[in-house]
């Protein structure tokens, strides 16, 4: 079988920008890499902000716990919201 066809090797997109600022650093046969990718100054580079191989715009993953008190929490402002009108709450007792 020759090599066109073999499937291509994919990586999601923020693998590859931490593999580009690993190259950037100098490569993985560098001492420190790690470290020195942690101290990039290059606040101008397009994919600074994935540098450490996570994407900062992705929405956390809540646990049921965490899930469950924001929802107490949101039910709480919307109860206040509502009595606006008949008095004003305190919303620091909201907390």
């Amino acid at each position: 079988m020759t090599q066109r066809y073999k499937g291509k090797k994919c990586m999601p997109p923020v693998n590859a920008m931490r593999e580009m600022c690993i190259q950037c650093m100098g490569g993985r046969e560098s001492e420190n890499y790690r470290s020195r990718i942690g101290e990039c100054a290059s606040v101008d580079c397009p994919i600074f902000a994935f540098r450490f191989g996570k994407d900062p715009n992705r929405r956390p993953i809540l646990s049921d716990e965490q899930r469950k008190r924001m929802a107490d929490r949101i039910r709480k402002i919307n109860l206040a919201r509502q009595a606006v009108g008949k008095s004003q709450p305190n919303l620091e007792d909201l907390g």
